[in-house]
């Protein structure tokens, strides 16, 4: 191709002498339900009439992720971790060719089920490039191993400017809080095909924008490191859940054509946790040493759990940190208990009784070089 295209192109640049590491994960393209990245989203059927537009979007990517995975398998890479997905949160009931489909929507639509999640049939299959007869159905899953092969689903469930733990009304759109509805629509999908296959959702991207830079928004940075920890929980929780990857680490640079008093000036993400200018946000902390309360309000003595994780630690490091409690309106930090990691990436659980109002932390000692680091504080209330 490129001796046709470019016939005086120089020779490519030869691989240095020592062995370059393997590239065992691999995912599917990009937020597939953005127009974004893919488009047309929606076409009109060809059929006429006033009927609603096709998902034209799900069609296309049935086809990429088919051609990725056969593609892979030829060259020695079908063992590898391969990541379907890759999806945005949310989309749109408006359709158009650059309108975003909602997520559950283009999860149905790529597995050519109906909104009842039933298989598309006849006409209305076959021009959505779906199975249209009894026999069709029946080899479906062997004729797109895109679709049921794979290692995993990635997913980007942003909540944007709200708490992680808040559900999205559209109930096609997913946002963190409404992973388990993700979920149970890959499972459908797999369900109908008779396919036993428990796909794992990898979380491949999260983060919130954070003012400053970006005035538009309204989530400062202290409160972007709480979410984030808060976040990582819901996560943490799921047992259907294999990852949780924070985007990004350094802002990415604004658009300098547009003024800074126009929201197009911060369109890219100022989600990292440095500013581009290399400070460090509240948000790195949060994130080498996440903290998050449950319930952050409740009454003095009941129960409530403290999660975290020191992440810096070695895999398969046991990680054993001091909780400390500071009372309202106290002097000082109080010993609070020991924290221990349960699990190999460091995380640790724990219940305890609600001492009071106040703020918990926790401090891990380095033990190579003794250092004290703290993770940052989390402030309880107490119902009246």
């Amino acid at each position: 191709l490129d001796s046709l295209l470019a016939p005086q192109r120089p020779a490519p640049a030869q691989p240095a002498a020592s062995r370059l590491p393997r590239v065992d994960h691999w995912s599917i393209w990009n937020e597939p339900n953005h127009p974004g990245w893919l488009t047309p989203q929606w076409l009109p059927d060809p059929r006429g009439g006033a009927r609603p537009q096709l998902a034209a979007g799900a069609a296309l990517y049935r086809q990429l992720a088919d051609a990725a995975w056969l593609g892979l398998k030829a060259s020695g890479h079908d063992g590898d971790v391969v990541l379907l997905g890759e999806t945005a949160p949310r989309g749109w009931d408006k359709r158009g060719v650059a309108q975003a489909m909602r997520t559950l929507e283009f999860i149905r639509e790529l597995y050519c089920l109906r909104a009842n999640s039933k298989p598309y049939q006849g006409n209305d299959a076959a021009v959505r490039g779906c199975p249209s007869t009894p026999q069709g159905r029946s080899t479906f899953a062997t004729d797109h191993p895109g679709l049921f092969r794979v290692s995993g689903f990635a997913h980007h469930p942003y909540r944007f400017q709200g708490p992680p733990r808040e559900s999205d009304p559209m109930p096609d759109n997913a946002p963190i809080a409404d992973t388990d509805r993700l979920i149970r629509t890959l499972d459908a999908g797999f369900r109908r095909f008779r396919q036993s296959k428990r796909l794992p959702v990898w979380i491949t991207e999260y983060g919130y924008q954070t003012s400053p830079p970006d005035p538009f928004v309204k989530v400062p940075e202290r409160r972007q490191a709480e979410w984030i920890n808060e976040a990582e929980f819901i996560a943490y929780r799921n047992p259907r859940v294999a990852s949780f990857a924070q985007f990004l680490l350094v802002d990415d640079a604004p658009r300098a054509q547009f003024s800074r008093r126009d929201p197009k000036h911060w369109v890219t993400f100022q989600t990292g946790l440095f500013t581009l200018r290399g400070r460090a946000k509240p948000g790195y902390t949060a994130y080498q040493r996440a903290l998050h309360v449950t319930p952050a309000t409740g009454r003095a003595g009941r129960s409530v759990t403290v999660f975290g994780q020191y992440r810096p630690a070695a895999t398969g490091a046991r990680v054993a940190a001091a909780l400390q409690f500071f009372p309202k309106g106290g002097s000082g930090w109080q010993d609070a208990g020991v924290l221990t990691s349960k699990n190999p990436r460091g995380y640790f659980r724990r219940r305890l009784r609600l001492p009071g109002p106040g703020s918990f932390r926790f401090v891990y000692r380095d033990p190579v070089t003794g250092a004290a680091k703290p993770s940052l504080s989390f402030r309880v209330t107490v119902e009246k």
